[in-house]
């Protein structure tokens, strides 16, 4: 099975430091196995790791398996995951302590499980720049899906401004560039936001974090 590769991109420059990522560490349901393709790289001065997933049960017990896990938060200030869908890739995202943890499913294989898994330390937000497409939130990392026209892009921010703030600052400036906001909810102090614009989708998930006053998760997912 071909399997289309996440970009991690991280445009900014940080000090190497010891990476906290150990990917064989991920939690996997009894029938499954991990295949590490590189346990630890640099990429512009961040540490990841990229692994392949396999299992031989049914594709939705995989995910569900993933969901109950990550859909119970540690902490109330957790969102637990962000999930999207692009052309025959289901995609799940999970932001904790530090650690952006992607997990990207092929649907096309219903019968077992392959995925694609990657994991990436993200920066302290004191050394990174602020963002051009959020300009008041700080970039940590981005990871981007391309599948043919598709294209889905999963970031993680930190702010200096409260949840409350960030939300309400982000749908503000949302609204202004053509985004129209279709639902906003809130779930163990965390806010989640769903907002399109012609055939783009955006999902948003605004916590509190243990370093800076929120975080904040988007996943974007357009078409050319």
């Amino acid at each position: 099975m071909k399997l289309r590769m996440l970009i991690l991109c991280m445009g900014f420059s940080v000090s190497v430091y010891a990476s906290d990522i150990d990917i064989k560490k991920l939690p996997l349901p009894d029938s499954a196995t991990i295949h590490t393709v590189s346990d630890y790289s640099i990429q512009n001065g961040l540490p990841m790791a990229i692994a392949i997933l396999r299992s031989a049960d049914p594709y939705d017990r995989t995910v569900k398996f993933y969901k109950d896990l990550w859909g119970k938060a540690d902490r109330p200030e957790m969102p637990g995951f962000i999930e999207t869908e692009i052309e025959h890739w289901l995609i799940i995202g999970r932001l904790d302590n530090g650690i952006n943890t992607v997990i990207q499913f092929d649907k096309r294989l219903p019968e077992n499980t392959s995925a694609y898994v990657s994991q990436a330390q993200v920066a302290n937000p004191v050394t990174v720049a602020e963002d051009s497409e959020f300009p008041e939130l700080l970039r940590l990392s981005t990871t981007t899906s391309v599948d043919g026209s598709a294209r889905s892009t999963l970031t993680v921010y930190a702010s200096h401004a409260s949840v409350d703030a960030t939300a309400q600052r982000s749908i503000r400036y949302l609204r202004q560039r053509g985004w129209l906001l279709v639902s906003h909810s809130t779930h163990a102090k965390a806010q989640s936001l769903s907002l399109v614009r012609n055939r783009e989708r955006l999902q948003m998930v605004v916590s509190k974090a243990q370093r800076y006053p929120s975080q904040v998760v988007v996943n974007k997912v357009s078409h050319q």
